[in-house]
């Protein structure tokens, strides 16, 4: 084999497979796209391996969708900045677009190490934490939009609860998911509204997208007859 190490895939429904390799050690990386065996091309590698890249480093987690995107956090080379980008395999090469990054004044103050996910549209969920702690955010390059976080009241079967926890354990369970509606679901631990020292334990959540909104009277006007 060409490599040093394989990282944890990514796959979509037509059986290509995304993944981080190392190559002649651990220090020179790659993110591949495999299409069966022996049959892979580089989307992007890290600084050592072509020293034309802007990125020192690939999380070792990453997400694929049906067109061949990926979703991955990468340190810049530039400061060392962790930043949240997709890259999407195209005609004309490999198109990257950042959609979050790490600032310390900034809406994203940490990334966490956990894959994010991706859907056809190219919008990414991941977990992170801004201001106010532990969140969850999704954006697709161009916005970006806070859908969860530590403190947000929600209801539960047990009434209205806060997502958090009594102590300083992680709010958010493993990674969030999104489907092609752009819903996305996550795991997180909840107390009653306003008493973080009870603990209610953890919830599923769904954060539903805007449907568009249909008109009635057009609705049925299709339909008559």
């Amino acid at each position: 084999s060409p490599y040093a190490y394989i990282y944890s895939p990514a796959s979509n429904d037509a059986r290509r497979i995304a993944v981080k390799v190392s190559t002649s050690d651990y220090s020179h990386n790659e993110i591949r796209l495999f299409n069966g065996f022996n049959d892979s091309s580089r989307l992007v590698a890290d600084k050592a391996t072509d020293p034309d890249s802007p990125f020192a480093g690939f999380d070792n987690g990453l997400a694929l969708n049906n067109h061949g995107a990926i979703a991955v956090v990468v340190k810049l080379a530039a400061g060392n900045v962790r930043a949240l980008y997709r890259f999407t395999p195209g005609a004309g090469g490999v198109e990257a677009v950042e959609v979050a990054r790490v600032e310390s004044t900034g809406t994203i103050r940490d990334l966490e190490s956990f894959a994010p996910a991706i859907n056809d549209a190219g919008l990414v969920v991941f977990r992170a934490k801004d201001a106010n702690g532990q969140a969850i955010y999704a954006g697709d390059g161009t916005s970006l939009v806070r859908v969860a976080g530590k403190g947000d009241v929600v209801t539960t079967d047990r009434g209205e609860a806060q997502l958090g926890q009594h102590d300083s354990s992680p709010i958010f369970s493993g990674a969030p998911a999104v489907n092609n509606h752009g819903d996305i679901a996550f795991v997180a631990g909840v107390h009653p509204n306003g008493d973080n020292q009870v603990e209610w334990g953890t919830g599923v959540f769904v954060a539903y997208a805007e449907r568009p909104v249909v008109d009635d009277t057009v609705f049925k006007d299709g339909f008559d007859g």
